[in-house]
């Protein structure tokens, strides 16, 4: 899981830079943020349970 959350953390500083230059507007990155966070941990918690059951 925290793997998907340092990626998560990298997509969005990517992301941050288009807001800055003003190529996105801040509610977009913001909607986008909320669902890729929502994603990663819950595919974080997904894989985590797949492994714990394999074990």
């Amino acid at each position: 899981m925290k793997y998907s959350l340092l990626l998560w953390g990298v997509s969005r500083l990517y992301g941050a830079g288009h807001v800055v230059m003003g190529q996105m507007p801040l509610w977009i990155f913001a909607v986008m943020s909320l669902g890729l966070l929502l994603g990663f941990v819950l595919g974080g918690l997904v894989e985590a349970k797949v492994y714990a059951s394999n074990v």
